[in-house]
């Protein structure tokens, strides 16, 4: 089994549900940490963040509407790591366009 760290990262141009990554075929992922940063210096905005399970074609809220006020951060899946395996997505969703950039910190396992 081979053991590779990965970064992924989007910055969200418009308010869509964007996929930011999906686990590959024949692999498991570890999210160790999703960090949703507000670029914008004089507006508040909000994020969702959502797991996509691909077994139970199902999506899970990991923070949904959550406010970031200008110039701050959200860390989420801070305390427990998110689990993933082969295609299953973490997707986001900003209140404003070009406001949010994401960055995951991921173990992919295969």
């Amino acid at each position: 089994m081979a053991n590779t760290y990965k970064n992924k990262g989007a910055s969200l141009a418009n308010t869509s549900l964007t996929t930011v990554y999906t686990c590959p075929s024949a692999t498991s992922a570890i999210v160790m940490k999703i960090n949703c940063a507000n670029t914008d210096t004089s507006a508040d905005t909000s994020v969702s963040v959502k797991w996509g399970d691909a077994s139970a074609s199902a999506d899970f809220f990991l923070c949904k509407g959550t406010i970031l006020p200008m110039k701050s951060s959200l860390k989420v899946g801070d305390e427990e790591p998110i689990i993933l395996e082969a295609g299953d997505t973490i997707r986001v969703q900003a209140g404003d366009a070009d406001k949010i950039d994401v960055t995951l910190a991921i173990l992919e396992i295969s």
